[in-house]
């Protein structure tokens, strides 16, 4: 593993701004994927409020019609059990009202005339009125005729005051019991039309009946409507107070020959908007804290990294210092010495590398080129360094590096570590200034039989150094007795080679 980390620190950290815009970007993302969400959620829980109240008050409007007109239809089944007589009207129509107390009046119109009225005092002057030859009752009459259906007309005013619903149907009667028979046009070929039967019904008692205003202590605007007979347009028949939404959800009453419809919506609207400004609000608060937490919780990771990377790297060179050293050759130690090598396997050595004459280059050029040389050297023996290796400075220009080499035949130094020791040996060039320098390494590769010799108050990892250190400084020692042979050779003529290690 490569310990060094020059091109480390020229990458960009990242600042807090950022760190804070991109977590609140995040944060308020999520924020509005969970507020649309609920906002559904709600959406869905309201419609189906709205369809239940919707379907159940439709449902129960068509019932409750069609429960009115089993009236007519009992009267007209008594009229056609009688042949035609009316004797027991009056009878029945009393036990009529009492049953269906919104009843206001129960009429007979025999040949389309209205000839029986009850309750007779309040309701005699509808006597005699023609129902086929009324402009405004004729042709809901004669669909009464032609369909042999209960039919609806209104609501509408009345004469006496109010707002009333008529229901009627048309009576026919077999023709052999028709001694004359009136209104040819209206035969068939086996019965014939006796006349209506009509109920009006107070059309306030109804809707008191149907509790419409249940959905408005439900929270539901609503408006019960139809098609006009006349015009054909919309036409409210009643409606909350409150005024519906845009989106409405519309239910179909059909009731005998007619359709209503009702209208529904919630009154605070399908979101709650007072609701959704406090949740945005809410959640824009709670993001902005989540992300000024979050940067500051990275910030603070951030400042613990590289201190933790301060007190375990150089400050120079940045390589790891002595203390970490320790650590990780004494991890490498024991995995070497757990692994079973082969004969052309890589093993482990432990290499010590120093300068040759690097204070000459301090007191030459100044300790700001000394710094740049062990700066470039610790990127150069960086860069050497294959996976679970490591190189550390120890101090001045002293450095440990761990290597994985194949073991020569020989007692000789290993193929790459002379490679290395030529790369580190190449030319410097600092601030304009070309170095040459010489680099001296003692290696030792730890072997157990080698710890008996250990003292007992040292680690295996300083034993280990401590050899290293010594093959170091002989081989540095003689890299000097070379020198020195050197200039002597020089001063007595002779001109020799001399190789340094």
């Amino acid at each position: 593993m490569s310990n060094f980390a020059y091109d480390r620190r020229k990458r960009k950290r990242l600042k807090p701004a950022y760190v804070f815009m991109a977590s609140l970007l995040a944060t308020l993302f999520i924020a509005g994927c969970f507020l649309c969400y609920s906002s559904k959620q709600e959406y869905r829980v309201k419609l189906e409020r709205v369809k239940i109240y919707g379907n159940y008050f439709s449902q129960k409007t068509k019932l409750t019609f069609e429960n009115f007109a089993q009236s007519l239809h009992i009267l007209s089944r008594v009229i056609t059990w009688q042949n035609g007589k009316t004797d027991l009207y009056e009878e029945i129509a009393e036990h009529l009202i009492q049953i269906i107390p919104e009843t206001l009046n129960i009429n007979l119109a025999k040949n389309g005339i209205v000839s029986h009225v009850y309750p007779y005092e309040r309701n005699k002057n509808a006597m005699g009125h023609n129902l086929l030859l009324s402009k405004t009752r004729k042709e809901e009459a004669r669909l009464a005729i032609t369909t042999r259906k209960v039919t609806i007309s209104g609501p509408f005013k009345l004469v006496q005051g109010g707002t009333g619903l008529a229901f009627r149907q048309a009576v026919f009667l077999p023709k052999t019991n028709a001694e004359t028979i009136p209104n040819t046009e209206h035969l068939t070929d086996n019965e014939y039309f006796w006349g209506f039967v009509l109920i009006t019904y107070d059309f306030p008692k109804i809707l008191e009946r149907l509790k419409y205003d249940e959905l408005s202590l439900a929270g539901f605007s609503w408006n019960l409507w139809r098609f006009s007979p006349s015009t054909g347009k919309k036409e409210t028949i009643i409606s909350s107070e409150t005024q519906l939404n845009k989106n409405t959800e519309t239910f179909e009453i059909p009731i005998q020959n007619a359709t209503w419809y009702l209208d529904i919506s919630p009154k605070s609207g399908w979101l709650d908007r007072k609701n959704l400004f406090f949740e945005i609000t809410v959640y824009s608060i709670i993001c902005i804290l989540l992300s000024l937490l979050l940067t500051i919780v990275i910030i603070l990771k951030t400042k613990n990294k590289i201190i933790e990377r301060q007190s375990r790297t150089d400050s120079l060179t940045n390589l790891p210092n002595r203390n970490w050293t320790y650590k990780l050759l004494r991890e490498a130690l024991i995995k070497h010495q757990n692994s079973a090598y082969r004969n052309d396997e890589p093993i482990l050595y432990l290499c010590m590398l120093d300068f040759n004459d690097f204070k000459h280059i301090n007191d030459t050029y100044g300790h700001h080129i000394g710094d740049k040389l062990l700066i470039e050297f610790a990127k150069r023996i960086s860069r050497c360094l294959l996976p679970e290796e490591f190189a550390a400075r120890l101090g001045g220009d002293e450095f440990l590096a761990i290597f994985y080499c194949k073991k020569p035949d020989d007692d000789s130094m290993p193929t790459r570590l002379q490679g290395i020791q030529n790369y580190l040996q190449q030319p410097y060039l600092l601030d304009g200034i070309s170095c040459i320098m010489t680099v001296s390494i003692g290696y030792v590769s730890p072997d157990k039989n080698v710890l008996q010799n250990k003292p007992r108050q040292q680690t295996d990892e300083e034993f280990f150094i401590d050899l290293a250190d010594k093959v170091m400084y002989h081989n540095k020692k003689k890299y000097h007795q070379g020198r020195e042979n050197q200039e002597s050779e020089k001063s007595g003529g002779l001109n020799q080679q001399i190789v340094s290690i």
